[in-house]
Formats: structure tokens, C-alpha cells, sequence
């Protein structure tokens, strides 16, 4: 169990590391969503033994609100309202399992939002921009997590781990590189 704990922990340092990089970046409240999360789950988990769920399931709507295009109008900021009152109300009163499916729900469509951009620098610049395929590693491996809880506990702890040490270094590359100076693939279509 000593290497779980080094994992998790490990985890919790270096991800607190790519919002700096990110700075002034699209996706910077993302990344700073990322960063703060994981520590303050663990301090209330310590001290108040809140399931981390129902914290992911707060913090996750504020991720999805943080990767969307959009422009300060009340209609967004009435949806964004809505949607975090639905899912402080969810994190409060649902039990585990449905939270897992909601928060399944939320992580497949950032992933889709990653996906979509990916997409468009492709079609636009003929590139793959490795800074979206990486984000879109990541959040397939988020929602593979509460998948994969839901289905089997047992290899749901196991894979958590795994995965945990896969993101550390995901985490790394985000340190080193974000959406301008990542490394990019020229896709040449033959017509």
C-alpha cells in the first residue's frame, strides 16, 4: 500500500505544477481546476472523511464551464448557474454510484470538447497538435476511471492506480508544454 500512497501523493505534487505553465492560456482554469483539486480532496477527506465523489462532482461542472468557447452573456451565465446548482444538489444528496455515472457524463463531454478542437486543427492547419491529443488521453483515462468503479470495485482500485501513475506523466508533459509550443503533427491529405 506504500506505493498507492506514493502514487496518489506523488500525483497531488506534480499536478500542481501545469497551471504555471498554462498561464495566460485557453485552457488555464482548467489546468488551475486540476491543480487545486486533488490537494483540497485530500484535506477534507483527511479531516472530514467527505467522499472525494462528491467533491469531483462539484468540481467537474466547473472544469466543463472552464473548456467552453463562449462569451460573458446572461444566457451562459444562467446555464453555468444552473448546472452548478444541479450538481451541488447532486454532490449533497445522491448516493455514490450515480454520482460515478454523472461525473462518467460530465468527463465524456470535456472529452468531447478536446475531441472537437483536436478536430479543428486539424481540419484548419492540417496538424495534430499534441497538446489535444494529450488532453484527450487524459480525459478518456478520467472517464475510464469512474467506468471502471462502476463496473468492478475491486479492479476499479486497481486500475485507479494504475491510471494515477499514467497521469503523473501527462502531467509532466503539461509542464513543459501547452496549447502554442507543443509539438505538432503536419497531416498532408492527397487530393
Amino acid at each position: 500500500m506504500l506505493v498507492a500512497r506514493v502514487i496518489v501523493y506523488l500525483d497531488i505534487l506534480i499536478w500542481l505544477f501545469p497551471p504555471f505553465r498554462q498561464h495566460g492560456k485557453r485552457y488555464f482554469y482548467y489546468f488551475l481546476l486540476l491543480g487545486i483539486s486533488d490537494p483540497l480532496f485530500q484535506l477534507l477527506y483527511n479531516f472530514v472523511k467527505f467522499h472525494p465523489f462528491r467533491l469531483y462532482e462539484i468540481f467537474t461542472p466547473l472544469m466543463l464551464i472552464s473548456v467552453l468557447n463562449f462569451k460573458w452573456n446572461y444566457k451562459y451565465i444562467t446555464t453555468s448557474a444552473l448546472l452548478m446548482i444541479i450538481s451541488i444538489f447532486i454532490s449533497a444528496f445522491a448516493q455514490i454510484p450515480f454520482i460515478s455515472i454523472n461525473l462518467l457524463i460530465l468527463h465524456l463531454v470535456i472529452l468531447s470538447f478536446f475531441l472537437t478542437a483536436t478536430t479543428l486543427e486539424l481540419h484548419n492547419n492540417r496538424t495534430i497538435n499534441i497538446f489535444y491529443f494529450v488532453l484527450c488521453l487524459y480525459q478518456l483515462s478520467l472517464a475510464m476511471k469512474y467506468l471502471i468503479f462502476l463496473i468492478d470495485l475491486r479492479t476499479g482500485v486497481f486500475y485507479f492506480y494504475i491510471t494515477t501513475a499514467f497521469e503523473i506523466l501527462i502531467a509532466v508533459f503539461f509542464i513543459f508544454f501547452n496549447e502554442s509550443n507543443s509539438p505538432k503533427l503536419r497531416i498532408d491529405f492527397n487530393d
